[in-house]
This record gives C-alpha cells, structure tokens and sequence, in this order.
C-alpha cells in the first residue's frame, strides 16, 4: 500500500508508510470502532474487529495530498468515513458522503 501512495502522491516510501502506520496506531479511533461495532444491531453483519485494508490507503492519500474536499460515495459498512475525520483539523478538509 505504501508504495502505492507513494507513486499517486509523489511521496516517499518512508513517509507513505508513516501516514498508513498512524492509522494503524490510532488505539483510540480502533477502540471506538470495536465499541461502535459491538453495540450495533447490525452486529451480525458487521467486522467486530477493525480492519482498515484499502481505508488505509485512502487515509493516507488525504492526509499526503491535503484536498479541499473529498467526496465519500458507496460508504459500505461505514466503516471508510470513519477512518477519515480523526484527521481533518490538521488536513483542514470538508467530507461530503453521498450514500
């Protein structure tokens, strides 16, 4: 994931990873997820433990690129926007979802 970040933004490996590991290492935002998905009537069907994949990569892109706006569509699971907002203060990006 990590080098592709780097050849869509034209960053480092190293600070490529760097984005993806502070997803990884978000305790709090991982938590918050557990809690969000162990509480939810859609327990049945949603993953109890936090698995970022792809949402990863889209998270460092953003953070790497810092847009005005990203927009949000197909939110399966809500799981991608969710790994997004922990960071907006500091990218200063607007969300849009469209669902």
């Amino acid at each position: 994931m990590a080098w592709f970040v780097a050849a869509v933004t034209g960053l480092g490996f190293d600070e490529s990873f760097g984005y993806i590991e502070e997803l990884h290492n978000d305790r709090a935002l991982f938590n918050h997820l557990r809690r969000d998905a162990a509480d939810s009537p859609l327990r049945r069907v949603v993953d109890l433990e936090p698995r970022y994949g792809r949402r990863a990569t889209w998270y460092a892109i953003v953070r790497a690129t810092r847009p005005q706006h990203v927009v949000e569509t197909g939110v399966y699971k809500s799981s991608a926007p969710v790994c997004l907002p922990p960071r907006y203060s500091e990218t200063r990006t607007r969300v849009t979802m469209v669902a």
